[in-house]
């Protein structure tokens, strides 16, 4: 009888063991199946992250074409304005030069005035002292 209750025992013991290994194993397989799930969640958060990696990288290559072209437009501008400043210096000098020139051209003016009436007055002076010469004469 006490061999009895010794395999009785065992078996038991082996039984509670078997319940043991199954419920291990039964939280293993949960465990399994929720890391399955997180990895999926991890793959397709993965997916979307490099997806919107590549969308904004596409609209970076995008915005450095634009401001390639922008640059160029701007170079190109420049150069124009560039040109058109030194156009209108180039116009300035001229401007400045004909000034120049139309106020030595009315200082002439005025001095070949002040000859002139210098000149009339000797020629008056002149007239009458031939005048009063041939007053005198007579």
């Amino acid at each position: 009888m006490v061999l009895l209750k010794r395999i009785s025992d065992v078996l038991e013991e082996i039984e509670c063991k078997k319940v043991g290994v199954h419920r291990s194993l039964f939280t293993l397989m949960l465990e399994c199946k929720c890391f399955g799930l997180h990895l999926d969640l991890t793959e397709t958060c993965s997916k979307e992250c490099f997806n919107e990696l590549e969308s904004r990288e596409k609209h970076l290559c995008f915005i450095q074409e634009s401001i390639g072209k922008i640059s160029k437009e701007l170079k190109s501008v420049r150069e124009s304005l560039n040109a058109k400043r030194e156009e209108i210096e180039d116009k300035e000098r001229e401007f400045l030069e004909y000034v120049d020139l139309k106020l030595r051209e009315e200082k002439l003016y005025e001095k070949e005035m002040t000859v002139r009436g210098k000149y009339e007055e000797l020629e008056n002076v002149i007239e009458g002292k031939l005048k009063e010469i041939g007053l005198k004469e007579k």
